[in-house]
């Protein structure tokens, strides 16, 4: 199941460099995870499963919100200059940020192992990220897709304290809040909003809003 992950999240970053291509990176990104929310409704329709209520419903809205909608708008904008490959690299900082978060909300302990083992990764990324420099990505790319990873961080140890629903149901009711603050802000950065003409684009399109997104999350 792991290895499952990261193929599909791998792959997800070039599939996001094919969209950006052609849709706008707020509009496009707003369009996938609302196609996969209407997806992932018709699913937990089907199988007839319970949606989050209350302070569960809270709780979802907002990892919705952290993990659907900011930390993709960072990532959707950063991929319009960066190259797929430091981008899968720079969010494989991920695991590292979010042992330091889950330290500062004090839901796992800081071992010595864990600490030297997150440096080790610290720096591989800092030699391929050194690399990655000479190609003229933009300080201003590599920090919006660092904010990225800073979000999917933060919306992690946030997950831990989401409701035991089925995944299927989580992540409907998630990626609601998620692509209607992603079209909001396609609506105020004034993109180009329309449906894309390409084939690779409607295939890449595909690929997101299915495996992605669906078979990502849940």
């Amino acid at each position: 199941m792991f290895l499952v992950v990261v193929l599909i999240g791998g792959s997800n970053f070039v599939a996001v460099r094919f969209s950006n291509q052609e849709l706008a990176p707020f509009w496009g990104a707003g369009i996938r995870f609302a196609a996969a929310a209407l997806l992932l409704f018709a699913l937990t329709a089907v199988k007839g499963l319970a949606l989050p209520r209350g302070t569960a419903l809270l709780a979802t809205l907002l990892y919705g919100t952290l993990n659907f909608g900011a930390s993709y708008a960072f990532i959707y904008w950063g991929l319009v200059e960066a190259p797929a490959a430091l981008a899968a690299v720079l969010v494989a900082l991920t695991p590292l940020l979010t042992l330091l978060l889950a330290r500062a909300y004090g839901l796992e302990a800081l071992s010595w192992r864990r600490a030297i083992a997150a440096l080790i990764a610290a720096a591989g990324v800092a030699v391929v990220f050194a690399d990655q420099i000479i190609t003229a990505v933009s300080l201003v790319s590599v920090l919006v897709l660092l904010a990225g990873t800073l979000c999917i961080a933060e919306s992690t140890v946030l997950a831990k304290r989401l409701p035991r629903l089925h995944p299927l149901a989580i992540n409907a009711v998630a990626m609601v809040p998620g692509a209607l603050l992603l079209i909001m802000l396609s609506a105020a950065a004034g993109e180009v909003r329309s449906l894309p003409i390409r084939e690779a684009t409607w295939i890449a399109l595909a690929y997101l809003v299915t495996a992605g997104s669906v078979g990502l999350f849940v």
